[in-house]
C-alpha cells in the first residue's frame, strides 16, 4: 500500500549553485521519515551548475524530484509547476538560497494536521552573508485558531511581512488547488497579492512562535540588488496589482483597503525617486516596457507632476540632468565621511 505523503517541499531554482545543496540537505535533515514527504526541485532554466548538483543529490535522496522548465517563468511560474506535481497533504514553498533548521517537521506537521489547518504560519531567522544565524526576528502574534482576516489585523507584526512571505507558511494543498490559487507568472514580487487572496479565503490559520525557516540576506538577490529599469518596472506593476486587489477589498475590508492603497503609493514613490537617478539606458528600458502596463490605474493616486514623472520619459530625463550634479556631490561627501571615520 502506498504511503501517504504528508508534505511537499517546492523549491524553484535558478543560478543558485552556491546555495542549492545546503538548501536541499536541510530539507532531509528532519525528524520524520523520508517516505512521509517529497522535495520537488523546479529548474527554471538555470545557467549554472545548480541542476547538476540536484541530480547528484537524487542519488542520495530517493524522494527528490527534478522538474525542468523549457522556458524561464520566474519564481511564480516555477512554484506553480511544483504545485501541479505535488502530492503532499501540505506544501511548503522554499527559496533555494535559504534553508530550514534540523528536526522541525514533526512539530509543524502535528500542529497543522491536528488542527485541520489551511495555513500554518511561523517566524524565521536571518542568515547574514557570512553565514551567521541571527535570532533577531521576534513577533508577538496571538497563537489561537483564527480566520485569515483576523490574522491580517493582528498587530503583532508589520502586515506586509506576515501576510506576504509564502515561505513562512505551510499551505494545505487541497485548499490551494480547489480555490485555484496559483501564482502570477513572469513577474517579481509574485507572492504579495497571492498571499493576500489566500488569507481572505482562509478560515483556519494558526501562528506558532517557532523559527524553523532560515532566510538568507543575499546581496545578489533581486530584492537586494540596486535599482534598474526592470526593478522599478516591477515596483510599478506591484502597485497596479495592489490597486486592482483593493477594488475587491472595498466590499470586504475597507480598513485594509486604505492600507493597501498606501502601500501602492509607497511603491510609486520608490519608482519616482529611482527614475531621477537611473542611468539613461536603464531608464529607456523602464519606459519602453511601461507601454504594456495599465498605467492609467495609478493616476488617481498621484499628483499630476509625479504621474508625469513616472510615465513621461522626457520629463524624467530633464530631472535627471538637473539632479545629477547634486547627486554626485552628495555621493562624494558621503565617501569623504566614510574615509574620515576609517582614519
Amino acid at each position: 500500500m502506498d504511503t501517504k505523503i504528508l508534505l511537499s517541499f517546492i523549491v524553484p531554482f535558478y543560478n543558485v549553485e552556491e546555495y542549492i545543496e545546503e538548501c536541499i540537505r536541510s530539507l532531509y535533515n528532519q525528524d520524520i521519515p523520508f517516505s512521509d514527504y517529497e522535495v520537488i526541485a523546479v529548474n527554471d532554466c538555470t545557467m549554472d551548475r545548480s541542476r547538476d548538483i540536484v541530480i547528484d543529490l537524487q542519488k542520495e535522496f530517493s524522494t527528490l524530484r527534478l522538474i525542468d522548465h523549457d522556458v524561464n517563468k520566474k519564481i511564480g511560474g516555477a512554484r506553480n509547476t511544483g504545485l501541479t506535481y505535488a502530492t503532499g497533504e501540505y506544501v511548503w514553498f522554499i527559496d533555494s538560497d535559504d534553508f530550514i533548521k534540523p528536526n522541525v517537521l514533526s512539530s509543524l506537521m502535528k500542529t497543522a494536521i491536528d488542527n485541520k489547518l489551511q495555513i500554518l504560519h511561523f517566524d524565521y531567522v536571518y542568515v547574514t552573508p557570512n553565514g551567521i544565524i541571527e535570532e533577531v526576528y521576534k513577533t508577538n502574534y496571538a497563537t489561537e485558531l483564527v480566520t485569515g482576516e483576523q490574522f491580517i489585523h493582528d498587530s503583532g507584526d508589520l502586515w506586509w511581512k506576515k501576510c506576504t512571505e509564502v515561505w513562512r507558511k505551510l499551505h494545505n494543498r487541497e485548499f490551494l488547488i480547489s480555490n485555484m490559487f496559483f501564482f502570477e507568472e513572469n513577474v517579481f514580487y509574485e507572492d504579495f497579492i497571492y498571499s493576500l487572496k489566500i488569507l481572505y479565503k482562509t478560515d483556519r490559520i494558526i501562528h506558532v512562535p517557532e523559527t524553523p525557516y532560515c532566510y538568507r540576506i543575499n546581496p545578489g538577490s533581486f530584492t537586494n540588488s540596486k535599482d534598474t529599469g526592470n526593478k522599478l518596472l516591477e515596483s510599478l506593476k506591484l502597485s497596479i496589482r495592489c490597486i486592482d486587489f483593493s477594488s475587491f477589498l472595498q466590499s470586504v475590508d475597507i480598513i485594509f483597503q486604505h492600507t493597501l492603497i498606501s502601500f501602492a503609493k509607497l511603491q510609486l514613490d520608490k519608482v519616482k525617486k529611482g527614475l531621477i537617478f537611473l542611468p539613461g539606458k536603464e531608464r529607456n528600458i523602464y519606459f519602453e516596457k511601461t507601454k504594456h502596463e495599465k498605467i492609467n490605474e495609478i493616476k488617481p493616486l498621484l499628483r499630476k507632476f509625479d504621474y508625469l514623472l513616472i510615465t513621461n520619459s522626457f520629463l524624467s530625463k530633464v530631472l535627471f540632468l538637473i539632479y545629477k550634479p547634486y547627486f554626485l556631490i552628495k555621493k562624494k561627501i558621503k565617501k569623504q565621511k566614510v574615509f574620515l571615520l576609517k582614519n
